[in-house]
């Protein structure tokens, strides 16, 4: 089935759909990690792409957020809100300074 999708800049995509939909194949054709059959993948700019897999860094819960990126407290409470983090960081010792220990026996 031919598809088409254009993406704006600014825009963001959200793939939902059944497990074994296709959703991963999806974004590695994307990233160019899956061979194409037919068709062409073409985009400028960025790409960011969450795995279904937990990862984070050993550092603070904020820094595995801003990846270096300049803090904004307005812009990083919005965050918070969106990936609905707001209510569990109190419950953090240090709030979203709290250090991230390894959690891989989680996933």
């Amino acid at each position: 089935m031919p598809t088409s999708l254009v993406v704006k800049p600014g825009d963001r995509i959200i793939l939902m759909s059944e497990s074994d939909g296709g959703k991963t194949s999806f974004f590695h054709a994307l990233m160019g990690n899956l061979s194409l059959v037919s068709g062409r993948i073409s985009y400028g700019g960025k790409i960011g792409y969450l795995p279904q897999k937990l990862w984070f860094r050993k550092t603070t819960v904020r820094e595995n957020i801003l990846f270096g990126m300049e803090y904004n407290q307005r812009k990083l409470g919005q965050i918070y809100r969106t990936v609905l983090l707001k209510d569990e960081l109190p419950l953090l010792s240090h709030g979203d300074l709290t250090q991230m220990k390894d959690l891989s026996h989680l996933t």
